[in-house]
């Protein structure tokens, strides 16, 4: 059993390290991760992990797939839209698409000079409305499962010309905090979640 197991992770998953002269990294490459995610970042003989189960694949694509099918009423059923979230606060009578997204952020992010991740989960409604740039309207939530999971307001815009998306982090007194620029990819969107000092993290959002 153990054997298979090994198998098939060496199968559905590549780690690359990249060695320079005074550090490297690891990333692992697979169908959850396309574009690879930072695994591991070694620096003068130390190495620090920050893999997790979740970053690794031991299903085949079309084995989920087989499993998501089997899982699902009816494909059409799975195809509806989704009604618009109570949390993505849209106003009485707007419509549009509401969309979930898993989200990742990596970066040096308890300010301890070392690479870390913090796992999130986005609950976004885009409306079927424009403001005057002519950009789609977003708003939504979003939150943190290993700080408790309170919700926090989203409010941002959609180019579709340039598949922008900018979300602004409100308090709940109503000022701006954090600003998240992403640009959209095949498997959601990919960019930089930026804090209110300026410093930039890398941000990674999957349906």
């Amino acid at each position: 059993m153990q054997q298979k197991i090994r198998e098939r992770l060496e199968q559905e998953n590549r780690i690359e390290v990249e060695n320079r002269v005074f550090w490297s990294q690891g990333r692992i490459y697979n169908q959850l991760h396309p574009y690879g995610k930072m695994v591991s970042f070694g620096c003068f003989g130390f190495v620090f992990p920050s893999i997790e189960w979740e970053d690794i694949a031991l299903l085949s694509q079309a084995e989920r797939e087989d499993i998501s099918r089997f899982l699902s009423p009816t494909s059409a059923q799975a195809e509806q839209p989704l009604t618009p979230p109570a949390t993505a606060q849209a106003p009485t009578g707007t419509t549009g698409i509401r969309q979930l997204y898993h989200g990742v952020i990596e970066g040096d992010i308890d300010g301890k000079n070392r690479i870390d991740t913090l796992r999130c989960e986005f609950d976004l409604f885009f409306e079927d409305r424009v403001n005057e740039e002519g950009k789609l309207i977003v708003n939504g939530t979003y939150k943190y499962p290993r700080y408790g999971g309170r919700a926090i307001t989203l409010s941002g815009t959609y180019d579709p010309n340039t598949d922008l998306l900018v979300l602004v982090e409100y308090y709940k007194s109503g000022k701006p905090n954090c600003t998240m620029r992403v640009q959209r990819t095949s498997y959601g969107f990919d960019g930089m979640f930026i804090r209110k000092n300026g410093q930039t993290l890398s941000l990674t959002m999957t349906q």
